[in-house]
């Protein structure tokens, strides 16, 4: 009883390691190629780094100009892993675990709201904590180096303001919100969307009709003016970035939402049909099938008791999963007039789930109740990570759910073709042309690879373009944009059936200028075809007669 009395105050601490370190395992044994979003953000990461070890004078501008249509947040983030990396002898691995380490705080402030709204019983914090960490979906992007667990993180402190707001000072709650909102603006340019609701219920606790005090002392209390430094660092920086490649995101966030490129990574249709896609993209994203049975009546027992006035949860509690319920309204609403469907947009929705599931919990209020919620979502844990393994076979609703690839095969084509094709010693790099788009080989694979690769050894090397990147419609304009790059090396795969999947309809859509091009290229004599590579004689090389 002491060992537990004595543990209790580290439960916040604690939990969170514990559900986050099944991952581990899976990063050692994984050996896969990062695709296209993971691969420009990992590029970025080690690119950051490289430039303070070599040009410390360069940093600062590097910074703003990171991505530059996408929020730098996770390739700042990353930066600070790459020597990781490189202690353990993986980029990937390193980078890997400032996401686990993001991952692992969300699930920290989660547990702190809980903690904070049931009155300070551990017994109800640890159902939606552990709901979280075993949430398909949470567990599938802890895999993988995407920006969205550094926007859940800011959601989770969004919610975690909104929670503690009714009892902190006034000017501790704006500044927290301040430096809360220049996060999330550097981790996603949608994060707005998701954090809305927490920050106007925390706005309204700090202006509502009584007396705020927002004495002179207040603002001069030292954990106030540590948030407000940070708040100001953050500000600065999102603002920096924001400034110099606005026009960039405007165009990126406009091309994802709508149109031709949105409609490349899902599907146009009726407002009704698409909210029905991401109802069930959202329970298939948090809840295994025999859990969610489970969490669905459970739910549903507690709006019955609520309704006919059995005793109720903590007011501030109901309040907070009111707006956490309004909150998901708004996004998934949102998401359905889009015809993008990518289901990583549901992963920040995490947060405002376990308010759902502790209000539960706290609803019916049984022991044995929180027994079972921590039970099914302990098993759910287990099973999700069983599957994550490749422990438990089966297809899995959530396609970022994949087993680790233990065939290193792709990464050493990767590595051999960079070595063949990037070998400039000069001060400025050359232009080469990746001109298929695969999973794992693409203009941004590629270039990670050569960054992993030449970073190390303070070369320069090459850059990688690609034929979709051009967003040129003809083949003929295509080609004509490649000449006057005056790219060296042009790479692709033999044309066969195999080379593009027909059946994927995102592959046809990213590759149609695929074959075109290569004809053209055939056709014209001013490229000279390469011996192949050992490791893959399908990939094709062709080095240009006039950039030799």
């Amino acid at each position: 009883m002491r060992a537990v009395t004595y543990l209790r105050p580290m439960l916040p601490y604690l939990l969170p390691l514990a559900v986050v370190s099944p991952s581990l395992v899976w990063l050692a044994r994984d050996e896969s190629v990062w695709t296209w979003d993971q691969a420009w953000y990992g590029k970025g990461s080690v690119d950051l780094f490289y430039t303070i070890v070599y040009t410390p004078a360069d940093w600062v501008p590097q910074m703003q100009a990171a991505l530059y249509a996408q929020a730098p947040g996770v390739s700042w983030v990353g930066q600070f892993f790459v020597p990781l990396g490189l202690l353990i002898h993986s980029f990937d691995d390193g980078l890997l675990v400032s996401i686990l380490v993001t991952q692992a705080l969300t699930l920290l402030l989660t547990y702190r709201s809980l903690l904070e709204l049931s009155g300070g019983r551990h017994s109800l914090a640890v159902p939606g904590c552990v709901m979280i960490a075993s949430a398909p979906l949470f567990v599938a992007l802890s895999h993988q180096f995407f920006a969205e667990p550094l926007q859940l993180l800011a959601v989770a402190w969004f919610v975690l303001l909104m929670t503690f707001a009714p009892r902190w000072s006034p000017a501790f709650t704006l500044t927290q919100l301040w430096a809360a909102a220049a996060l999330a603006m550097l981790a996603k340019v949608s994060s707005p969307l998701y954090c809305l609701g927490p920050g106007l219920a925390a706005l309204w606790c700090v202006f509502k009709p009584r007396a705020p005090s927002f004495a002179r002392s207040e603002w001069q209390n030292p954990r106030v003016l540590a948030t407000l430094a940070g708040a100001i660092v953050l500000t600065l920086a999102a603002v920096g970035w924001y400034g110099r490649n606005l026009a960039h995101v405007v165009y990126h966030v406009s091309a994802a939402a709508t149109g031709p490129i949105a409609e490349i990574y899902g599907r146009r249709d009726s407002f009704l049909n698409t909210m029905a896609y991401w109802l069930g993209a959202l329970r298939d994203g948090f809840f295994l099938p025999w859990a969610l049975a489970a969490s669905v009546a459970a739910f549903l027992s507690a709006v019955v008791a609520w309704v006919i006035g059995r005793k109720r949860p903590p007011a501030h509690l109901t309040a907070c999963s009111l707006v956490a319920l309004a909150q998901m309204a708004v996004v998934l609403g949102t998401l359905s007039l889009s015809a993008n469907e990518d289901t990583r947009y549901l992963l920040p929705l995490a947060p405002h789930v376990a308010l759902l599931v502790g209000w539960t919990v706290s609803q019916i209020g049984r022991p044995l109740m929180t027994g079972l919620a921590i039970l099914i979502f302990s098993l759910q844990l287990a099973d999700t990570h069983a599957r994550a393994l490749g422990i438990v076979r089966g297809s899995s609703a959530v396609r970022w759910l994949l087993p680790p690839a233990r065939e290193p095969r792709e990464a050493a084509i990767l590595e051999s073709l960079v070595a063949r094709t990037c070998t400039s010693t000069g001060s400025v790099p050359y232009l080469n042309i990746i001109g298929i788009e695969l999973p794992w080989l693409n203009q941004n694979s590629a270039s990670y690879f050569a960054a992993k690769v030449l970073g190390p050894r303070r070369l320069v090397g090459c850059s990688y373009g690609s034929v979709y990147s051009f967003s040129l419609p003809e083949p003929d304009e295509i080609w004509r944009s490649l000449l006057a790059a005056n790219i060296r090396y042009y790479v692709t795969k033999r044309p066969s059936a195999h080379a593009v999947r027909s059946a994927d309809p995102h592959l046809t859509a990213i590759n149609r200028n695929y074959l075109p091009v290569l004809r053209i290229l055939r056709a014209s004599g001013a490229f000279t075809l390469e011996p192949s590579l050992p490791e893959d004689p399908e990939i094709l090389i062709f080095r240009s007669k006039a950039n030799p």
